[in-house]
């Protein structure tokens, strides 16, 4: 019987899978692929390498840039293939980029292949399954493939990548929408009503249905299909392209440099995603080599050439122009699709228009589609694979078990210092299945990733949030280009700003800085970016479901590293505070907690070994295991040890240090300083913040293709502002200035501006880091009897960290989960659902509290003597309340103290708490720091035998603090003021 059904997404210019449990409730699918490029690398002969996604993308570009050859690289695959496929499927040629040809049939088996490799590879080590005998194959290829000889091709390269036939079905992306409105009536769908479907990709289809009979939808139209859509756009580009630069001239540049050339033509697809109908002006980037070709081909300066375009001029390296002459690459597109949506509505009234696909995302285009009719709506790529999972229901046994809706729900949000996300889960999907955890995939432009860089814009008042995340860089851009920013805030990467030692004290005063030196209050700026973390979340569950969710029907989990200290967690509880969340409803959770529980949720093994039996899921009770949590800013490493009836005990407190992946960076940054002077450096960064952020982002990029066994240079573009504000400073090239300094072998600059950096430099950026995280390691696992290691975190995904500590602990398993980045937002969900999973945590301080104690001479320093109504006293004295390094029961009874007050008309008792890293320190004045207090009010009768119980808790993520007046047997619960 078929226990799953995996779905095989090919779009004209993504694919990915996903992958439904047979007996799966309340949730169409459960595990899902981010979308990646449908690009594909083949590299025949005796080690035959096929690469597909962002793999081909970049070991394209390495090929390219190595000058290597042999190899097909593969982009319009679906297009190409409608253009020949009316002959004999076995004769059926598919060219690549170069003009080089194979049988179609070949090219998408290698493409199934691929993905069914992915899909295993990530899964394997948590299900147990027969690819060919337990899984039904749904794949869902674009409606323009209409005819049956198209999808028989797809069928037999199905076949031919190991799919048995029977176990294989062939749907185009409409019919698997049909079947999601069919079963999707939670979304706000009825059987009775009429839709009009229209997809635009590369190409435009439409058609119309009622959905009538709940066991089929009743088609009113065949597929229509047409010819706008991207291609044509992607024709426009070159055209467009073509008349400003010269057809000469831009071949010429296409021909010798093909990467800049597909950057620049992605660049422009980008921007044409994104301008608007208000939209007035826009700015593009133009190649330094391009301005260079043009000047050696028209013997004139392109700035100088440009009068004979009348609002277009050149800014720096930018061309500015109306927007409306920038749109003219869409504008043939756009009218064909308005014009054929608009003849099929006045034949018939349709109760909604579902539109998707590439095109669709185009925001001039979603303005105008929603002009001709009131009820449009943009179908995710998740609602295409509930429909086509739906499709291979209706092929295979079982039959899907609904539960009844429930709007209460967990959410995570995971504030990083490089990048942030968020995740939920319904109560009713968390009783069938915990796994059953979302997450949000966040547009990157051509990609989807699965968090967002942690940018925060903000409007000129500093209160109002202009933008965040990729949507935050793209507008800062466009402020940029318009000369419009310097009002704006910007910050980035702001997270580690709470980063303190135990000495280190954090205030609700404290200011940030934005990327331009402009200063806001930190909390308003962590506030804001929670806001937005939570706002995007509700807003897109609301999208989903019939009935909206509201923030105080949600249970809020927010993440934070475990070695922060106390100020720093309750700074960002006060901030969830001020971004709307109600303080009940709100659970602090540790990172390498929250991996730690998901990771214990899932059959994830360990990546070291052929055997692969070690699966943190299926530990015995006794078993420990180290994580490490290696993100942006910090690497927390703790140990857990898994207990009876599926929790978790820390048997070593969580430490770490600031070595995350942002320290790679900035080692890159370092050498930049070098080359050119800190001054010319800050000047370029202050002045040309686009190029900066570009730079930044193509390093980051870069830096995770870096492995132990790389040989080959890696080539970056400088931005030519930053090559002029050199040359203008310092009357050299920066070129032969390189060429002079301590890292002309490793370092060159070629063909004006682009840099290459050799492996060997590119490998020394991560010297730092893991030099700093292999030895602390090592040093904590002396004695710990640890059966296996857990890699989370975003750093973690670094070939680089991964062999460094493998090469160093051989001897132990390493587990690195597939997509790390997932692991600490989703444990989270988990935790906030059963808080108690936790049993038991290490304290990583000494606590206690600042008492005076009766004054003996000669034990005490005379510095330290007080005289009060009770007699002399040695104030300052520390009083113990829990010891360093001591094992803390999650909801354990807490230990009582008992004090007084000093003087008869004392109003308040002052509970000053201090934490120390010595076992047992004597004085709060030495080696102790002041971490907090809480002030308890005393009835006011005159007497010192008011007396107070106090007790703090430690065994939670935060520490609590009860008091109770003895007398009058008053209560006091709060938290300790640690950012008094």
């Amino acid at each position: 019987m078929t226990s799953y059904i995996a779905v095989l997404r090919l779009d004209e210019s993504s694919t990915g899978w996903a992958l439904s449990y047979g007996d799966a409730r309340n949730r169409d699918y459960n595990e899902v692929r981010a979308p990646m490029p449908l690009k594909l690398l083949y590299e025949p002969g005796g080690d035959t390498e096929i690469y597909l996604g962002h793999t081909a993308v970049s070991k394209h570009k390495d090929y390219i840039d190595s000058a290597h050859t042999g190899y097909y690289f593969f982009t319009n695959i679906f297009s190409l293939l409608t253009k020949t496929s009316r002959k004999d499927d076995n004769m059926v040629l598919i060219e690549d980029d170069s003009g080089k040809s194979l049988p179609a049939v070949n090219v998408f088996a290698m493409i199934i292949q691929s993905l069914i490799d992915d899909m295993k590879r990530r899964l394997s080590s948590r299900f147990t399954f027969d690819d060919k005998k337990d899984i039904f194959y749904v794949i869902v290829v674009p409606a323009l493939l209409q005819e049956s000889r198209e999808l028989d091709l797809i069928t037999k390269a199905a076949l031919k990548a190991g799919i048995e036939d029977k176990m294989v079905s062939v749907v185009t992306d409409i019919v698997a929408l049909s079947f999601f409105c069919q079963f999707a009536s939670s979304h706000g769908f009825s059987t009775e009503d009429k839709y009009l479907f229209v997809r635009l990709g590369g190409t435009m289809d439409i058609m119309k249905q009622g959905c009538k009979q709940k066991d089929g939808s009743k088609s009113r139209s065949t597929v229509s299909s047409f010819q706008d859509g991207m291609i044509q756009v992607e024709e426009g580009i070159e055209n467009f392209m073509i008349e400003i630069f010269r057809k000469d001239v831009f071949e010429k540049f296409k021909a010798l440099n093909f990467t800049e050339y597909m950057e620049l033509k992605h660049d422009i697809a980008i921007k044409l995603r994104s301008v608007s109908i208000h939209t007035e002006k826009v700015h593009l980037r133009i190649p330094t080599s391009l301005l260079v070709m043009y000047k050696d081909i028209t013997k004139k300066a392109f700035k100088d050439d440009l009068c004979k375009f009348r609002d277009i001029a050149m800014v720096g390296d930018k061309i500015k122009m109306p927007a409306s002459q920038f749109m003219d690459p869409l504008e043939k597109a756009k009218i064909g699709v308005l014009s054929h949506i608009k003849a099929e509505l006045e034949n018939e009234n349709m109760n909604s228009i579902l539109v998707f696909g590439e095109f669709a995302q185009t925001k001039v285009i979603q303005e105008e589609v929603k002009l001709l009719h009131g009820n449009v709506k943009f179908i995710s790529d998740e609602d295409i694979l509930s429909g086509a999972v739906a499709a291979g229901k209706m092929k295979t046994p079982g039959q899907i078990i609904k539960l009844a809706p429930e709007t209460i729900m967990v959410a995570s949000l995971d504030l990083g210092t490089t990048y942030s996300g968020w995740a939920y889960s319904f109560l009713s999907d968390f009783i069938s299945d915990p796994r059953k955890i979302s997450v949000r995939n966040w547009n990157a432009g051509s990609i989807l990733t699965p968090k967002t860089p942690t940018c925060l814009l903000v409007k000129p008042d500093g209160k109002t949030i202009e933008a965040f995340g990729y949507e935050a860089e793209n507008k800062y851009r466009e402020l940029i280009e318009d000369n419009m920013h310097a009002s704006y805030y910007f910050f980035r990467r702001f997270k580690m700003t709470l980063n303190r030692k135990l000495s280190e004290k954090i205030n609700r005063n404290l200011m940030l800085e934005d990327e331009t030196g402009r200063s806001l209050l930190a909390i308003d700026v962590f506030a804001m970016s929670i806001r937005f973390l939570k706002d995007d979340l509700l807003e897109t569950c609301n999208k989903r479901i019939s009935g909206p969710i509201v923030a105080r029907e949600v249970q809020w989990v927010l993440t934070v590293p475990a070695i922060w200290n106390d100020g720093a967690k309750q700074f960002m509880r006060e901030a969830a505070l001020r971004a709307g969340i109600e303080g009940r409803r709100l659970t602090l959770a540790l990172e390498p907690e929250s991996a730690s529980i998901y990771c214990r949720h899932q059959n994830i093994s360990a990546t070291n070994n052929a055997a692969r039996d070690k699966d943190i899921s299926c530990f015995e009770v006794g078993t420990r295991y180290m994580v490490i949590d290696a993100g942006g800013g910090t690497v927390d490493i703790t140990i857990h040890e898994v207990c009876e009836n599926g929790k978790i005990k820390e048997v070593h407190a969580a430490c770490g240090g600031d070595w995350g992946g942002t320290s790679v960076d900035k080692e890159f940054e370092t050498v930049l300083l070098e080359l050119v002077g800190r001054q010319i450096f800050q000047r370029f960064k202050k002045e040309n913040m686009e190029e900066y952020l570009d730079l930044c982002r193509d390093f980051e990029v870069r830096k995770a293709l870096i492995a132990p066994t790389s040989n080959r240079t890696t080539g970056f573009t400088i931005p030519l502002s930053l090559m002029n504000e050199f040359k203008g400073t310092t009357h050299e090239d920066l070129a032969k200035s390189v060429s002079k300094t301590p890292y002309a072998k490793d370092i060159k600059i070629k063909n004006f501006n682009k840099m290459t950096i050799s492996a060997n430099m590119m490998k020394s950026f991560f010297k730092n880091s893991i030099n700093c995280i292999i030895p602390f390691v090592r040093n904590i696992l002396v004695s710990k009897n640890v059966s296996a290691i857990l890699m989370v975190g975003g750093y973690s995904e670094s070939i680089m960290l991964q062999e460094a500590v493998k090469t160093n602990f051989p001897e132990i398993e390493i587990v690195v989960p597939e997509e790390t980045s997932y692991t600490v937002m989703r444990g989270a969900v988990i935790f906030g659902y059963i808080p108690t999973i936790m049993s038991t945590r290490i304290l990583k301080y000494t606590y206690g509290v600042r008492v005076a104690e009766k004054f003996l001479k000669g034990k005490h320093p005379e510095s330290k003597l007080v005289q009060t109504d009770d007699g002399d006293k040695c104030n300052d004295i520390f009083d113990k309340h829990v010891e360093k390094d001591k094992v803390v029961n999650v909801g354990e009874t807490k230990v009582w103290r008992v004090y007084t007050p000093m003087q008869k008309t004392q109003k308040q008792i002052n509970i000053s708490v201090f934490a120390s890293e010595k076992t047992n320190p004597e004085y709060t004045d030495q080696d102790c720091h002041f971490v907090g207090k809480m002030i308890v009010d005393l009835t006011d009768d005159g007497e010192l035998d008011r007396k107070i119980e106090v007790a703090l808790s430690f065994s939670c993520t935060e520490i609590a603090v009860s008091a109770k007046e003895l007398k009058t047997g008053k209560e006091t619960h709060s938290t300790i003021d640690f950012l008094g």
